[in-house]
């Protein structure tokens, strides 16, 4: 198993692409800008994605990752020995 880590400056352009069963977990800390550009390498359909100041309490409340969810995740790494 391979750990790799890195932090980036809110400037940076950056992507997460994955290889088969492998992972990628990013951690955001508080926005530093209020909105962001995304890219769908795929389709080509570039968007803007608004901040938590932007958005309203349903959209937010969509966003969120609930309890279950997370154990959910949490056992798909213990079941891939990544956990």
């Amino acid at each position: 198993m391979s750990i790799t880590t890195y932090a980036l400056h809110h400037t940076t352009v950056h992507a997460v692409v994955a290889e088969p069963y492998t992972v990628s977990l990013v951690i955001r800390g508080p926005a530093v800008k209020d909105k962001f550009l995304v890219m769908d390498r795929k389709t080509g359909e570039a968007w803007w994605q608004y901040g938590a100041t932007q958005e309203s309490a349903e959209d937010a409340l969509r966003k969120r990752m609930t309890p279950a969810r997370l154990q959910e995740l949490i056992g798909r790494l213990d079941e891939w020995q990544l956990f």
